[in-house]
């Protein structure tokens, strides 16, 4: 599904320094305080914005949302190491749309250093399941240490067989917690993608996913609707597999990831105008 913005935000793209002066408007919370809001089991919603979108955006939700703050920075930086089989079944399992499906990944929080092997499945009934175990500091990928994952994820994992590296996804992310209800907004900026020396960037896209304890409303969508701005998105996995890995079946994604392209082209014109 396509997205449509109102021409009005073509003829510019709001600086990545202004960015820091809207968050600023946001009353912050810690992560002590984000209670409810961690959400691991939950619903998702998914957007694509261009980056210049946020001007608009993010004023009409600061009375509503709260942005989360750790040590005393509102964007944090994301390192994810994403695991496939080598034929790509996890991958192929998102492509054909199955429930329940998986993901596998190693996260990093490169300010703080801390690393997580997380699993996140997508289950029949629509909602999502994620389950992690914080990694040590020394450890390899994580892939070693199975052995503590909760038995219903082992057994997944084993019967897929050998796991490898796929996908490796960098990004800024800013979280913004709501300041009523248990629901999250991520908002992904920066995005880079690589996989066997080859990469791709998308910097002048934004992933938005809005995520709830169950579909309700929220304010956030109702700004993205009020810009004309429908639901719509791709994984950043997946979005890693269709641009880089040659092999790999692409039709269920094409058009979603033609609209990442068109973004970034129009971002690219703009930024050197």
């Amino acid at each position: 599904m396509t997205q449509a913005v109102p021409e009005r935000h073509t003829d510019r793209v709001a600086p990545f320094e202004e960015l820091g002066q809207l968050l600023d408007r946001f009353k912050p919370i810690g992560l002590d305080d984000v209670g409810e809001a961690t959400l691991l089991r939950r619903t998702d919603r998914k957007f694509m914005i261009p980056v210049g979108l946020l001007s608009d955006v993010l004023p009409r939700v600061v009375d509503s949302y709260r942005a989360l703050e750790i040590e005393g920075g509102r964007l944090s930086r994301y390192s994810t190491q994403y695991f496939d089989t080598p034929a790509l079944a996890l991958y192929h399992e998102h492509h054909r749309g199955s429930r329940p499906r998986s993901k596998v990944r190693v996260r990093t929080y490169l300010d703080t250093g801390e690393r997580y092997l997380e699993f996140k499945r997508r289950i029949s009934a629509g909602g999502t399941l994620k389950s992690r175990v914080k990694l040590p500091e020394g450890t390899g990928s994580g892939l070693d240490l199975l052995s503590s994952i909760p038995a219903a994820e082992e057994a997944r994992i084993e019967e897929l067989g050998p796991l490898e590296e796929s996908v490796r996804v960098r990004y800024q992310r800013v979280t913004l917690v709501h300041s009523t209800a248990p629901e999250r907004v991520t908002l992904d900026i920066g995005l880079n993608l690589s996989h066997g020396g080859r990469e791709v960037s998308f910097p002048g896209v934004v992933c938005v996913e809005v995520k709830q304890a169950r579909r309700t409303t929220s304010q956030f969508v109702d700004a993205l609707r009020a810009l004309r701005v429908i639901e719509g998105s791709v994984s950043k996995y997946c979005l890693g597999v269709v641009s880089l890995v040659d092999h790999a079946k692409k039709n269920r994604f094409k058009q979603i990831v033609r609209r990442f392209q068109e973004i970034e082209a129009r971002h690219d014109r703009l930024a050197v105008r």
